[in-house]
């Protein structure tokens, strides 16, 4: 009779996507809207993990283009933006297209006070999904016509990816579209994620005792 005991130290087993579809959730620190940030459904509503809750992101009545931008917890190879949102602009019944221009920043510090660089190659969808509902999306950073609907309209989440970029946060710019009807600039977002290159990783470590008996 033999007896054989084998000891597994620390075996570890990274598990990948895709490799054509690969994108790393990127942990946001902070979110802020200029100018006229709204002070009921504020903007940290847009990054705070859930789709029931939304910002307006500008104060009731605001006429004036203005911004909402994430803030990255590290610098990262940001290539995606992510959303949930209604494309109920000015806080009236009839729906109101949006202009959006994408930017990102390697700066740090409060986010309205850092230099934003729009980003290149700008495409909408995913991986063959999470198509950006817009009348068209220019791969130097603009949304023209943006209509996005995930909640009445059933889009679902949206994505707009672009050329990968070292980044410590993301903006997006937005305003009226021509021949808007009503004067006043809100943007209804529920959630903005944003991801960077690369696949998420699941590790499994396992430390295990296997004892085997083998008779003759």
């Amino acid at each position: 009779m033999k007896y054989f005991l084998i000891l597994l130290a620390a075996s570890t087993l990274l598990v990948n996507g895709d490799a054509q579809a690969q994108s790393r959730h990127i942990n946001l620190t902070g979110c802020n809207v200029w100018p006229n940030e709204r002070s009921d459904h504020g903007p940290a509503f847009a990054s705070d993990h859930s789709t029931d809750t939304y910002t307006w992101c500008t104060q009731m009545y605001n006429t004036q283009v203005a911004c909402i931008a994430v803030a990255f917890e590290q610098s990262a190879e940001v290539t995606r933006i992510r959303v949930w949102k209604d494309d109920d602009g000015t806080g009236f019944p009839t729906p109101m297209p949006k202009d959006l221009t994408i930017f990102v920043s390697n700066d740090e510090g409060p986010l309205a006070q850092r230099t934003w660089t729009r980003v290149s190659g700008l495409m909408g969808g995913f991986g063959g999904a999470e198509v950006y509902h817009a009348d068209s999306i220019s791969t130097d950073g603009f949304v023209w016509g943006d209509m996005h609907d995930s909640v009445n309209e059933g889009h679902g989440w949206g994505s707009l990816v672009f050329d990968p970029i070292l980044a410590t946060g993301v903006c997006i710019q937005f305003a009226n579209s021509a021949g808007a009807t009503l004067p006043y600039v809100h943007y209804k977002l529920h959630e903005l994620e944003a991801y960077a290159t690369g696949a998420e990783s699941t590790k499994i470590t396992s430390w295990g005792l296997i004892k085997s008996l083998y008779r003759r």
